[in-house]
């Protein structure tokens, strides 16, 4: 699109070549930008991530809170999820042919803490995002034998996540995992490809019949 066009697009497809277009006065999408800018400047002045983040910096802003955890510094804690949410659970997976099974989150957030950085869980403060500058297409640590796939995210120290009853493991150095954590995804393997990971995740219950992890 050169200066001077516009060009319409819908359901992912360009509906007609380029034309004329002559700016008039501020319509919706003036509007829209100009409160993004807004946001921006007030991003800027409150600059909590590496420069590489910083576009997600205000996005996040109107999600969660940030606050102060060590050793890690200033984390982010998403707002409005409950109590029995955890990453890596709502949304599904894609196959990618450059970098393989990427997580697409459903979450309105999800893009940065799923693809940048680490998670962590306490106590008062539930699950918190510790932000790195390395894109994936995933963190997590995968399990998998002849019937399931099973998946935890991993902690900053990278190790699987383990949470048992109300206790926080971030560096969990058994090599089997403990199928009662609370945080542990598991799927049939024909259910990789689920449009919703969590309406086919296996339940608790389930869990104690697939063997050792």
């Amino acid at each position: 699109v050169k200066s001077e066009q516009k060009v319409a697009a819908a359901r992912g497809r360009i509906a007609v070549k380029p034309s004329a277009f002559t700016a008039a006065a501020a319509d919706g999408f003036d509007d829209w930008n100009e409160s993004r800018e807004s946001k921006l400047r007030t991003v800027i002045a409150e600059r909590r991530l590496p420069a590489e983040l910083e576009d997600f910096e205000g996005e996040l802003d109107e999600y969660g809170d940030w606050v102060y955890v060590e050793p890690y510094g200033n984390v982010w804690v998403p707002a409005g999820v409950g109590a029995d949410w955890y990453p890596y659970h709502n949304g599904r997976w894609s196959w990618l042919p450059i970098c393989g099974w990427t997580w697409v989150p459903f979450e309105p957030w999800g893009w940065a803490p799923h693809h940048y950085g680490r998670w962590g869980w306490g106590m008062g403060t539930g699950w918190y995002w510790i932000p790195m500058s390395y894109w994936g297409p995933c963190w997590v640590n995968w399990w998998w034998d002849d019937y399931y796939y099973g998946w935890a995210p991993l902690s900053y120290w990278g190790y699987p996540c383990v949470i048992i009853g109300d206790t926080f493991y971030g560096r969990w150095h058994d090599p089997r995992y403990p199928r009662d954590s609370r945080v542990l995804t598991v799927v049939h393997k024909d259910q990789l490809k689920a449009k919703d990971v969590s309406r086919v995740a296996l339940s608790r219950d389930a869990m104690k019949g697939i063997g050792e992890i």
